[in-house]
């Protein structure tokens, strides 16, 4: 079944974003490799071929939307998706220190990476952007996050619209949360606000 071209290309007033094509793979290299962004993300090998090749795989796949975050001038700024998440495995442990049950998992926003010539409200309209996209064409109460510990303003950020710790997983030092769907409405048009002026 082919994707449907209503999650193809997103238009917002600041970004745009597309789906992700081979000719991306150098941008995304170097994007991930940037010392100032892998230090909280997951470690990419600096292999071109490599991410020329995830690329091709991605292509196959219909469960997965991966977007270039583009400048209205088409400048790419960063990266964004919704893909398919393991969002509790039996290493992930709520509060309590329970173990939690998730054997389906489910899509979820993520790979949100922008670049330092992105601006405020370049960034903060990508992530309104995915959301909102999530929220209205997904049958999800809310999206997964996962922050490493020491990811603080991310971490401050997320808290702040909404997102609830809910555990931890210590092999990674990452912390999770989830960001529910009535919280996405309710902060909906303070988002809108603050980035629209509406």
């Amino acid at each position: 079944m082919p994707k449907s071209p209503l999650l193809n290309n997103i238009e917002g007033k600041f970004v745009n974003f597309r789906e992700v094509e081979i000719s991306d793979a150098k941008f995304i290299l170097e994007l991930r490799i940037n010392p100032k962004k892998d230090r909280y993300i997951n470690k990419i090998e600096n292999n071109l071929q490599k991410q020329i090749d995830y690329i091709k795989h991605y292509k196959t796949l219909q469960n997965e939307w991966y977007y270039i975050v583009e400048r209205k001038d088409g400048t790419p700024l960063g990266t964004n998706s919704i893909y398919p998440y393991p969002i509790f495995t039996e290493q992930w442990k709520d509060t309590k220190g329970y173990v939690i049950d998730n054997s389906q998992g489910m899509l979820s926003p993520g790979r949100w990476v922008m670049s330092d010539e992105s601006s405020v409200l370049e960034s903060l309209e990508s992530d309104y952007l995915i959301k909102k996209l999530f929220f209205e064409h997904f049958p999800y109460d809310f999206a997964a996050q996962i922050v490493h510990k020491d990811n603080t303003r991310v971490l401050n950020f997320h808290k702040n619209w909404g997102s609830v710790e809910i555990g931890f997983e210590d092999s990674i030092d990452h912390i999770m949360l989830n960001f529910y769907k009535e919280n996405f409405l309710k902060n909906k048009s303070k988002f809108e606000r603050m980035l629209y002026g509406k």
